[in-house]
């Protein structure tokens, strides 16, 4: 079993002391040893230090098939921590001022091991809360280990209807900070349905993750009244997608699906460039936004299209607890320049960041690091996330906001194009066929 990332606070660092010459650090850590020296400082908003620190545990892919977007999750993790202890001061826990430390163990894209480390979380390393691992088949096979310990599980990543409609209806543990795929999938169908798409084609992978997004797909194209004429299921770890590419070439299609994640993805778009699949538009998957996406694609990943609920230019009205959107990207940049570890801020970095976020409001609302308290907290929540989300859960642990469409138009260009109010771009409808000269120049 991997052993990779034991009481990290960051990956090149050590763990922050918290106390009075905490907020003054200049961008450095102090090396406080294991629980640290409080020194008896001042605390935020004046409460009493404590060298007792606040863990959170997560079992995330940082190997494996699904590293990209776990080790985005994880610099989000990662940088939120480090902002929380330099430049919060912690957290106030009751009046006790307390540094936040992160527990972190590499599942190799594992669901069984993610099940295994995050009992090991619980049980052995006794972290205070759970942070999600990446992919909804994850979440949903480790979600039994937090309910029978009664901890609570904050997570961005798993947003298959199934995890809450299997597992939250009795009691509710896992707190859901992206809405669920059925939500999320309907801006991406009706967008092209609206520029008078008339007819789907879709390959979904055998994921929980996929086949939620697919079932999504399935009712809004129904409601819009697309004709659904491709709908194939491969596995996760396909390696050769010419088959159900021909069958979209075939039926010619007007809207193109591929529900799965970025590394399927990317084969897809390869498949469909070589045998000829030029739909008026093309739907890409999961953690298409990703620079990894761009950097495997170049050119043929323009006019890609991606769900989202974050944009870089999303202003946030309100106060959110901590920083909003344009603090996070600030600190982010600042925290990762210069780093060899570290990629360039994105939509998984700033929901790994919004995870704590909101883990750490819960802690600091309940005044205890009891979960009974943190999940009484979390079901009263009504505040605004990092990105502008409605953090408001519903009964289930979700959060009933829909997601925006973005679109892929340059490496670093990826407005939001649907709908229409919070469109930060307009959009490249139909898209360009691929000898187009754009492509060749990107």
């Amino acid at each position: 079993m991997p052993d990779i990332g034991r009481r990290e606070v960051l990956e090149k660092s050590s763990k922050a002391t918290v106390g009075a010459g905490l907020a003054g650090l200049a961008g450095c850590l102090g090396d406080s040893g294991d629980g640290g020296d409080s020194g008896g400082g001042d605390g935020s908003d004046g409460g009493s230090s404590s060298s007792e620190p606040v863990t959170l545990g997560a079992a995330i892919s940082k190997s494996g098939q699904l590293a990209a977007n776990g080790k985005a999750f994880s610099d989000g993790y990662n940088a939120f921590v480090r902002w929380l202890n330099e430049e919060n001061g912690g957290l106030n826990v009751g009046g006790e001022t307390r540094e936040v430390e992160l527990i972190e163990y590499d599942d190799e894209s594992n669901c069984e091991t993610a099940v295994r480390l995050v009992t090991r979380l619980i049980e052995e390393d006794d972290a205070d809360i759970i942070l999600g691992p990446y992919s909804s088949g994850c979440v949903y096979a480790t979600v039994p280990a937090v309910k029978q310990r009664n901890k609570v599980m904050i997570q961005g990543s798993g947003i298959a209807d199934r995890i809450f409609e299997d597992h939250n209806q009795d009691n509710v543990w896992v707190f859901g900070t992206t809405p669920p795929a059925s939500l999320y999938i309907q801006g991406s169908v009706a967008f092209p349905a609206e520029n008078g798409a008339e007819s789907l084609g879709m390959f979904s992978d055998q994921g929980t993750f996929a086949q939620s997004l697919r079932a999504g797909a399935k009712a809004e194209a129904e409601r819009q009244g697309m004709e659904i004429l491709v709908d194939e299921t491969v596995p996760q770890d396909a390696r050769d997608l010419s088959s159900p590419i021909q069958k979209m070439v075939d039926a010619e299609p007007d809207f193109v699906m591929f529900n799965t994640h970025l590394e399927l993805s990317v084969l897809a778009q390869r498949a469909a460039k070589e045998q000829g699949l030029s739909p008026e538009l093309v739907y890409g998957g999961s953690g298409v936004s990703e620079t990894e996406y761009w950097d495997a694609l170049g050119g043929d990943a323009l006019d890609t299209n991606y769900y989202t609920t974050w944009s870089p230019e999303i202003e946030i009205s309100g106060n959110p607890p901590f920083m909003g959107n344009q603090q996070a990207i600030e600190f982010y940049g600042g925290y990762a320049e210069g780093s060899d570890s570290l990629d360039p801020v994105s939509s998984r970095r700033i929901s790994g960041m919004q995870v704590i976020q909101v883990a750490a409001w819960a802690i600091e609302e309940a005044g205890t690091t009891d979960n009974d308290a943190i999940r009484e907290a979390l079901l009263s929540a009504d505040f605004t996330g990092i990105f502008g989300v409605d953090i408001n859960f519903q009964d289930d642990g979700t959060l009933q906001q829909g997601g925006f469409t973005g679109q892929i138009q340059g490496k670093t260009e990826q407005p939001i194009v649907y709908p229409g109010n919070v469109a930060t771009g307009e959009p490249t409808y139909p898209r360009r066929p691929w000898d187009h000269d754009v492509r060749q120049q990107e």
